[in-house]
């Protein structure tokens, strides 16, 4: 038994939030725990049945829910946890920070490849359109088990 990531892109366009399609077809929605423990503190330090893979780490932030103006619905985006991060908040993290996992400190761009995948993916969207910031763009989403 294992937890699954539900992430959508979404950027917020003249005020107004809205689904990017091209981006959410690329976001690896794989099972990696350390990010899923970063992202929104899911699987924090243990996996199946409380199997112990390491030291928790400090998250984002805990499960923010669904933003009041996103275009999402829970039916798309799993059963509990549901959160968003912002590109902002992806930008600022060290990924190499060490985390102390089962096997012993490893910098966090090792253990969590779905977060540096997200950041490559979503890094170039502010230069590629105008008036587009980092605060514009965020991942939405939600797990389930």
């Amino acid at each position: 038994m294992g937890t699954d990531i539900h992430p959508v892109v979404e950027v917020r366009v003249d005020g107004k939030w809205e689904r990017w399609a091209r981006a959410t077809a690329r976001l690896d929605s794989n099972r990696n725990y350390w990010s899923f423990a970063v992202l929104a503190d899911v699987r924090n330090g243990h996996g199946f049945a409380g199997h112990y893979t390491g030291e928790p780490v400090v998250p984002i932030a805990s499960p923010r829910g669904i933003p009041k103006d996103s275009p999402e619905t829970h039916e798309w985006l799993g059963d509990h946890s549901w959160s968003y991060v912002t590109l902002t908040e992806l930008l600022a993290l060290n990924m190499d920070s060490p985390v102390g996992t089962a096997e012993g400190a490893k910098p966090l761009r090792e253990i969590a490849p779905l977060l540096v995948q997200w950041i490559e993916d979503l890094r170039y969207l502010p230069s590629k359109h105008d008036g587009i910031t980092p605060d514009d763009v965020r991942v939405v989403f939600g797990f389930d088990s």
